[in-house]
């Protein structure tokens, strides 16, 4: 998985694109940030994309519809995400 984050990190790097621009209550605009291997998977884990939510480290089938289809959400790198001490996630169906 390392060598393809960092490719895919590299390609989003030279295509120059971004994390969102944001804006806080008080009128603070954030800029998007370059992509890092850390972004980039926190955004290709995020359970929400398969309709599902993520809650105290469990996972439960969310009330709204999927963006992609659950076959291609990655439950491998949420279950031995390395880079979180103790970190583990438990999937409910």
């Amino acid at each position: 998985m390392q060598r393809s984050l960092t490719t895919t990190v590299n390609e989003l790097s030279r295509r120059r694109w971004a994390t969102k621009i944001w804006c806080s209550k008080r009128g603070n605009e954030h800029p998007g940030n370059p992509f890092k291997k850390a972004s980039l998977r926190r955004l290709l884990t995020n359970a929400i994309y398969v309709g599902q939510v993520e809650h105290r480290r469990v996972i439960y089938p969310g009330e709204h519809k999927a963006g992609l289809h659950p076959a291609s959400f990655p439950h491998r790198f949420l279950e031995a995400d390395t880079s979180r001490a103790n970190y583990s996630v438990q999937i409910v169906c």
